[in-house]
């Protein structure tokens, strides 16, 4: 059985290398500026392809890690699309957070050129993707799953058939929406309190500290560096710069009597580094209004960023005003509305699907009239 994906991203690399590695299976994948590093899977024999075609007619089955529903529409059914390549029998699995309605038009239209469609959405961090421990919430034809089943066991660590085509994607909203919720009820609950929602927010960064501190605390060993890992994905650090900060602490531990405080300062010696390549000041000048544009692939942590950057500006007496560009991902709107409502902040959004540069200009004449 051969393999092919289309997302070699954050979270699409990771299965990359276990569809190889742990699978065993062959790999092909769309060659595309937006994916990380391929270095290690076209070591471990993965093949590139010009096109979601070409990729189509050598796959058995073809994973999709992409962001949403245009981007599903664009590969599947869009100019040199998978459906124009398809083989007979093949199935293609949507691990994208997708509309569920765009889903049934894809999986029809995959249908109709020969092939099987199921929606996979994931949950769990670019971590589990690379340690091949993802959850699958798949919605399709039972009988389907079974048949690539073998495929989805090298990438997860639990595979759940939730219902029809469809439903896998259904039930990935309504996680978001529960997390969004949870986030609205816990700075209500906070305010209840008489905590202020910058003071929530800077709960993340102690927490951080605080996973720090544990870490650096223990015995030194191979799990130090596994959790340390762990941590610094999870804080959208992202894989490479999580690989380098990891290589100079391990460097430091190669010391013949390694101290903890020598692996911490060694983490910060790196970061700081890093940091030092693309310093500048953010800060606002007397163009007005002024102009933050946040730009980074899904899961870069986006919205937090936008929501701390938004607190910090109100705390310090400015106006500031949201605009919800990512009109396309599930429940971005509304994960970008609750940063903006916790910061005390403005946020001018548009509807699902809307052209986000509609939204953008709308946001940027209203901040003119104000």
């Amino acid at each position: 059985m051969k393999v092919g994906i289309i997302g070699v991203g954050l979270m699409g690399h990771g299965i990359a290398r276990n569809v190889l590695r742990k699978g065993k299976f062959e790999l092909g994948f769309l060659d595309h500026p937006g994916n990380q590093p391929v270095d290690e899977i076209t070591g471990l024999g993965a093949m590139a392809y010009d096109t979601p075609a070409a990729l189509a007619a050598v796959s058995d089955v073809i994973i999709l890690c992409v962001t949403g529903s245009p981007q599903v529409e664009a590969i599947v059914t869009g100019d040199h699309g998978l459906v124009s390549g398809l083989k007979s029998g093949a199935v293609v699995v949507d691990c994208s957070t997708a509309l569920p309605d765009s889903t049934l038009r894809m999986g029809a239209a995959v249908q109709d050129a020969g092939g099987a469609y199921l929606d996979a959405p994931m949950t769990r961090t670019a971590k589990h993707a690379h340690d091949g421990a993802l959850n699958l919430l798949v919605g399709g034809d039972a009988a389907v799953l079974e048949k690539v089943r073998p495929v989805l066991a090298s990438l997860t660590d639990t595979v759940d058939h939730v219902g029809a085509l469809g439903h896998g994607h259904r039930l990935k909203l309504l996680h978001n929406y529960v997390s969004v919720g949870f986030m609205t009820l816990l700075a209500e609950a906070a305010d209840d309190y008489g905590l202020s929602s910058l003071r929530l927010l800077t709960r993340t960064g102690a927490a951080l500290r605080d996973q720090f501190d544990g870490l650096f605390g223990r015995p030194i060993d191979e799990q130090l560096f596994e959790d340390l890992e762990e941590v610094l994905l999870v804080a959208d650090v992202g894989m490479p710069t999580a690989t380098r900060i990891i290589e100079k602490v391990r460097a430091a531990a190669s010391d013949p009597d390694p101290q903890p405080e020598v692996l911490r300062e060694a983490m910060r010696s790196e970061m700081r580094s890093i940091l030092d390549g693309v310093h500048a000041p953010l800060l606002p000048h007397s163009c007005k209004p002024w102009v933050v544009l946040v730009v980074g692939v899904n899961g870069s942590g986006k919205t937090t960023t936008i929501g701390k950057l938004a607190a910090r500006y109100r705390a310090e007496g400015k106006s500031v005003l949201v605009a919800a560009g990512d009109t396309y991902r599930a429940a971005a709107t509304e994960q970008l509305a609750v940063w903006a409502e916790r910061s005390g902040a403005e946020i001018v959004k548009g509807k699902d699907g809307s052209d986000p540069g509609a939204v953008v200009y709308d946001a940027l004449t209203a901040a003119k009239a104000r």
